[in-house]
């Protein structure tokens, strides 16, 4: 099986388990919610976009591109590049969040 056919399928999934039409952003800005630990409430249109990013610096995180570092005056947490991610192209930095984002999920989906 191709990676673009694992995704798809762990899309699939996804969209089983969270009754939603899943797709990338959608799973990293679940990411983001539970990295802020502040639950699911109504969100901006830029606390939306922040939670992604959010989501994103998490997955990051574990893969060992970032480092969290603490958290900023309004409480969410902030983190440092440990490693840069410019070496890579577009399309390695896009396989490298997927597959974050498989690993992150693969536990919830799963049970």
């Amino acid at each position: 099986m191709t990676f673009n056919e694992e995704w798809d399928e762990f899309l699939l999934k996804a969209s089983k388990h969270f009754n939603v039409m899943a797709n990338q952003e959608f799973l990293l800005f679940l990411a983001g919610i539970q990295a802020l630990g502040k639950g699911y409430k109504s969100y901006s249109k830029q606390e939306k976009m922040d939670l992604i990013a959010l989501g994103q610096c998490k997955l990051l995180s574990q893969k060992g591109f970032m480092i969290a570092v603490g958290n900023d005056y309004e409480g969410w947490p902030t983190f440092e590049a440990k490693t840069s991610l410019d070496v890579m192209s577009y399309l390695e930095k896009e396989r490298l969040m997927r597959e974050a984002l498989m690993e992150y999920y693969e536990q919830v989906i799963n049970n």
